[in-house]
């Protein structure tokens, strides 16, 4: 995705249903150098110009350029990812996205026109694919130079795989360009969250999402705010306050948000098949946003198998719905526990069908 603040438009790059969609997310004003959003996947046409090429990773949503670690030569070398930029020169904040992985810290390197701005590692990670942020600041830039993200495939040796340890893939995700001079017009800064109703999902039920926005501006009011939900082929929009679709991008009018004021907007949508699914939002203003890196916000779902009730059928050709008995690692007077009767519950049974006038062969024959 390229995301560029002009003095006209905010353009947001979605993939929706393997297609690459350009949303105009509302006019912008002011901001002469500009914000560049480049996606890893979408945006550095160069990925195999370093000592081991990338491979764009689109498995469960990730989107993101990954080292096919599995090729043991390509272990702990790094792969580049090159594109020319397009601003003005200028100075400018430059922010890299990367996941955090469990299997290995993550090195990632910065350069420009060839020269090595700076390094960096990510952290360690309780939950893999985590993201995490990575700042160089005031960064020149000339007109037309070279971006290059570099990043490594390594281990942490903590996760045994095969013969020795899994390695990390140096997978990363974007990197945007935030112009470091001052325009003089008033900025809005709107931050993006999601949060889904629960972590999985049944099939043909209905999902509930809830997208908050906030302007964590001090100074400006955030006017006709709008937010752009984007869902998944097998995902269909139901309903939402303010709210409508066009396939699977779901526009919302938002009201006017005044300095740190947020905004909860409801959307019920249906899963239509059992797959996995990415939800993701971004939100725009008329103003320009002084950090364009957290007005967008994803999220991943499953999907669970529906839960059928037990249609055993009893001799009387009645189908019973009753749950079966939980089965035991063992009884105490030493019988098996793969359904066999113990004596004293056969003499229980005999007690109560005595008492009840019931016929034993009966319940020999359910048995």
């Amino acid at each position: 995705m390229i995301t560029v603040r002009s003095a006209r438009h905010l353009c947001s790059r979605f993939h929706v249903a393997g297609i690459s969609v350009c949303i105009f997310l509302g006019a912008t004003t002011g901001l002469q150098a500009g914000t560049f959003i480049y996606e890893a996947i979408d945006d550095f046409p160069s990925i195999d110009v370093g000592e081991v090429p990338y491979y764009r990773d689109t498995g469960t949503g990730l989107n993101v350029l990954a080292i096919n670690a599995a090729n043991s030569t390509y272990r702990e070398k790094f792969a580049r990812a090159e594109r020319v930029f397009e601003g003005p020169a200028g100075n400018y904040n430059i922010t890299l996205l990367t996941l955090g992985e469990l299997d290995g810290e993550g090195v990632y390197r910065l350069r420009v026109n060839g020269e090595l701005v700076d390094e960096v590692t990510n952290a360690a990670v309780d939950i893999d694919y985590t993201e995490q942020q990575h700042e160089f600041a005031n960064v020149l830039l000339p007109a037309d130079a070279v971006l290059a993200v570099e990043s490594l495939a390594n281990s942490n040796d903590l996760i045994p795989e095969g013969d020795g340890f899994a390695f990390a893939r140096g997978r990363w995700r974007r990197l945007s360009l935030q112009s470091v001079g001052d325009t003089g017009e008033p900025t809005v800064d709107l931050g993006v969250s999601l949060t889904l109703g629960a972590s999985a999902f049944e099939q043909d039920k209905n999902i509930q999402i809830t997208a908050t926005v906030q302007n964590q501006s001090q100074e400006t009011v955030a006017t006709s705010p709008q937010l752009v939900v984007t869902l998944p082929a097998h995902v269909s929009f139901v309903e939402g306050t303010e709210c409508a679709a066009d396939l699977q991008l779901v526009s919302c009018a938002l009201p006017e948000l005044a300095p740190g004021a947020e905004v909860d907007i409801a959307l019920v949508a249906h899963l239509n098949e059992q797959n996995e699914a990415v939800i993701e939002a971004a939100a725009s203003a008329d103003q320009s946003d002084a950090n364009l890196a957290d007005n967008t916000a994803r999220e991943v779902f499953s999907a669970q198998s529906q839960s059928e009730p037990d249609t055993t059928t009893d001799p009387t050709g009645v189908p019973s719905t009753e749950p079966e008995a939980p089965a035991t690692n063992g009884d105490t007077d030493g019988e098996s526990s793969s359904g066999a009767f113990s004596p004293g519950l056969w003499l229980a049974v005999f007690i109560f069908l005595y008492l009840r006038r019931k016929p034993l062969f009966g319940v020999l024959h359910q048995k």
